[in-house]
């Protein structure tokens, strides 16, 4: 599943909570028709009515992809 989902959604296997009452349809409602990250990140900071929630989950169900990285929000480029 795309990450924006999954920060969303959580991940019932490891216990992490995403925003109550949003499964894999309403995620992908919320962020349909978005493109850019920093549109995807923004979309899920407002479903979870806080940035510091949706960072908690994104930086849980986050998958390392190299050894010392971490989840870290997009920004501006």
């Amino acid at each position: 599943a795309c990450l924006y989902t999954q920060i969303l959604t959580g991940d019932s296997t490891d216990s992490i909570p995403g925003v109550k009452g949003v499964g894999q349809k309403r995620a992908e409602k919320i962020l349909n028709g978005l493109h850019t990250e920093i549109d995807m990140w923004n979309a899920c900071v407002k479903a979870h009515k806080s940035e510091e929630s949706a960072n908690l989950t994104a930086s849980l169900v986050y998958t390392l992809r190299n050894h010392g990285e971490f989840w870290e929000p997009p920004t501006w480029q």
